[in-house]
């Protein structure tokens, strides 16, 4: 027997009808998987919190409506293991870094070249998308050298020095237009 044909069919454990046959193949299942091992048991405990405990009708509950509650706690199970992995997932994807560490990062020397080639070069290493609001800054010619190690916040403050220049960023996206502060 598998795991996944265990899991899909342990509640019959929980059935009176069940053949021994049958009892002795989960049984041995659960002796050689301990995962296994430990869902039945979690799942006997869940079935053990919805037996009515001073019913005068226990003795004469049915097996077909213990059953049903054997799979409602198991799909209860299965809900509140789902939410736990998704709560993880998202927590594991929000605390990563923005920029994956790069091993020896060999600086880049720019020069007398276009700021719109430099950007095609530097923005897809961070990700970044480049929108132009101003056509001036394109042309710029700088001179310059990057270090893919540099933070990417540091490469724009960098570029936010030329005069005549503004960068910003907003999500995944550079903005790039005239400074018109420094254009008096």
């Amino acid at each position: 027997m598998d795991c996944k044909t265990f899991r899909n069919q342990v509640v019959d454990l929980f059935d009176k009808e069940v053949s021994p046959r049958t009892k002795a193949e989960y049984q041995q299942h659960m002796d050689e998987c301990e995962a296994c091992r430990n869902y039945y048991h979690e799942l006997a405990q869940a079935a053990e919190m919805l037996r009515p405990r001073h019913s005068p009708l226990q003795n004469q509950q049915k097996p077909a409506t213990f059953r049903h509650r054997i799979k409602a706690a198991a799909i209860f199970a299965g809900v509140i293991l789902a939410a736990g992995i998704t709560v993880a997932a998202i927590h594991h994807a929000q605390n990563r870094p923005a920029q994956p560490p790069q091993a020896k990062a060999t600086p880049v020397s720019f020069t007398n070249i276009s700021l719109d080639s430099i950007l095609s070069v530097v923005a897809p290493y961070y990700k970044k998308t480049v929108v132009f609001r101003d056509e001036a800054p394109r042309q710029l010619q700088l001179i310059m050298t990057w270090n893919p190690a540099t933070p990417f916040d540091d490469f724009v403050r960098r570029l936010n020095a030329f005069d005549g220049l503004l960068l910003t960023v907003q999500h995944d996206t550079l903005f790039v237009e005239a400074n018109s502060a420094d254009e008096k």
